[in-house]
């Protein structure tokens, strides 16, 4: 009798927690329909769900397979296809080579840059990295060499001469964040521009000593309205037009340079002067003579270039991986490629891609689209499928309270640094995907909305309460 007593209060006990399971999921999809059933809400497209990581069921959704504009969240993708497939101590390598041979101290022939579409190199962000240019100086005098009778040549055979995406916007594309990727790319791929406008004039002075092409056709008016088109000539081209004030100060502008080759050179002979090398210059045909590799130049780890670019948001870097896992699957490294490869690992690994519309790695194309069910399904299974990689592409992401802000209430609420995400924003676009908790990940999670006549700002706080009231008794 005890023991029919005790399975009765077991089976009481265990239906009790199912219903109470089920009645906080229940008040979950309240919260998830309320948010987006707003009245600010009443013409946009919302595309919400919350996924149990371990046993892949859906705690609350909306919308979930409607595919809609991601923005920079398509990095989360692109990262995580990387540390899988190639492994998160993976690097890039950019080889010199000398083509010629070496008599005294003087080296008859060239000396050969093998571009490997290293993101980078030279670049502001990993200031503590060796420089590449210092690197190759040094070999140079380790080899006993102090005169070139040729010159430095770069190699980029493998890589498209136009290293912007053709679709994204024009105004993305003369901007500090559209740059482009290349063979070689160098200092982040940015150029400075200083314009003004005196006595009726048009100034503008690249902040460069290298020679570039400046096509300018502003006309003097009442505002400041420049659109600023990059383009690869056989020097950093620049075509500028727009509408600028007269009498005006000068302002600073930045933009992606077209040919970041060019400036790479321009350092390297700068610092074989510095030390007293001497490059002759001579346009001679050295392509029979031997070739031995002079430096193998590599770039930080994989996982330090992806939470880089998750945390800045960087779209050449992301777009640069894209390239790499092109190369890596013995493909031409180009967007479509490497999106082909992008879209054949996660078919692998079961992935329902009809919801996935990829155009690039960074996410900037407005062409780019995926519901919110897409990135948590892909969330949940990166979280279970390390590959290549020690680690998951969680311990990369921002993380709420560290590097990530989103909203005031979502700073003051309980979950602390509980959140890991990372945000997608455009003009009338605002997404969010991400994990909770952060360490040790129980849900994925993808909130996307766009077309709001709100501030980014106003969206970005309903998000926050939207993560507080889902995640506050998780």
């Amino acid at each position: 009798m005890k023991l029919v007593n005790k399975i009765k209060s077991f089976v009481i006990c265990a239906g009790l927690m199912l219903h109470s399971v089920a009645w906080a999921d229940y008040q979950i999809q309240q919260v998830v329909d309320n948010f987006a059933k707003q009245p600010s809400f009443s013409h946009s497209n919302i595309s919400v769900c919350v996924q149990n990581i371990k046993s892949g069921e859906l705690v609350a959704e909306y919308a979930s397979d409607k595919a809609l504009p991601t923005a920079s969240t398509m990095k989360t993708l692109t990262g995580a296809t990387a540390l899988a497939m190639l492994g998160d101590d993976y690097r890039f390598h950019t080889l010199v080579t000398l083509q010629g041979e070496q008599k005294g101290d003087t080296f008859y022939g060239n000396v050969i840059l093998v571009g490997g579409g290293d993101p980078t190199l030279g670049s502001s962000n990993f200031p503590n990295k060796a420089s590449f240019v210092d690197n190759t100086i040094t070999a140079l005098e380790n080899k006993g060499i102090r005169n070139i009778t040729g010159c430095f040549i770069v190699d980029s055979s493998n890589y498209d001469r136009y290293g912007n995406s053709l679709d994204i916007e024009l105004e993305d594309l003369g901007a500090d964040y559209g740059v482009g990727v290349y063979a070689i790319n160098y200092k982040d791929n940015l150029l400075g521009f200083n314009i003004g406008s005196k006595d009726g004039q048009i100034k503008v002075k690249l902040n460069k000593k290298f020679e570039c092409n400046i096509n300018q056709f502003v006309q003097l008016g009442q505002r400041e309205n420049l659109v600023i088109i990059p383009y690869p000539a056989a020097k950093p081209s620049f075509y500028i037009t727009g509408e600028f004030p007269s009498n005006s100060k000068t302002q600073f502008y930045e933009v992606g340079n077209p040919k970041p080759e060019a400036e790479l050179l321009y350092d390297l002979e700068q610092a074989c002067a510095r030390k007293h090398i001497q490059l002759q210059k001579r346009r001679e045909n050295f392509s029979k003579l031997k070739s031995s590799v002079l430096l193998d130049y590599e770039s930080p780890k994989l996982a330090e270039i992806i939470k880089s670019l998750l945390v800045r948001s960087d779209n050449m870097y992301a777009d640069a991986l894209l390239l790499e896992l092109a190369k890596a699957n013995q493909k031409v490294p180009r967007r479509d490629n490497g999106v082909q490869v992008v879209k054949q690992f996660w078919h692998k690994q079961g992935l329902d891609l009809q919801p996935l519309f990829m155009f690039d790695g960074s996410g900037l194309s407005r062409k780019n689209s995926a519901s919110a069910r897409f990135f948590s399904q892909m969330l949940a299974k990166a979280e279970n499928t390390k590959g290549r990689s020690a680690i998951t592409l969680k311990s990369l992401m921002p993380v709420l309270g560290e590097d990530l802000y989103i909203s005031k209430n979502l700073t003051k609420a309980k979950l602390g640094n509980s959140l890991a995400a990372k945000s997608g924003s455009m003009t009338n676009v605002q997404c969010y995907v991400g994990y909770y908790p952060a360490d040790k990940p129980i849900y994925a999670w993808s909130v996307l909305v766009n077309n709001f006549h709100e501030p980014n700002q106003n969206i970005r706080n309903e998000i926050g309460k939207l993560l507080v009231e889902v995640f506050k008794n998780k």
